[in-house]
């Protein structure tokens, strides 16, 4: 389990910097697991997604997508927010 840590109070485009500084450290932390992460930029503001891709051990297994944002809506605690 990782120890609780702030990285960012706010992280949001408002908060252009701490939305930054959470996005490099989501993508070191998939790294350090050994995952290649692919950083998929849009928006002017360049918002990004960040994606790996994790192959299965065996063949025609299907596929999971696993998916969760690192923003926040406004001036809401992060998880609490929009993603409805």
């Amino acid at each position: 389990k990782m120890p609780e840590m702030e990285i960012a109070q706010r992280a949001n485009f408002i908060y252009a910097k701490e939305l930054e500084e959470t996005k490099l450290f989501i993508k070191k932390e998939l790294e350090s697991y050994g995952y290649q992460v692919n950083v998929l930029e849009y928006g002017q503001q360049k918002f990004a997604n960040l994606e790996i891709v994790i192959e299965p051990k065996k063949e025609n297994k299907g596929t999971i997508v696993i998916g969760a944002h690192y923003d926040s809506e406004g001036e809401s605690p992060g998880a609490n927010d929009n993603a409805r």
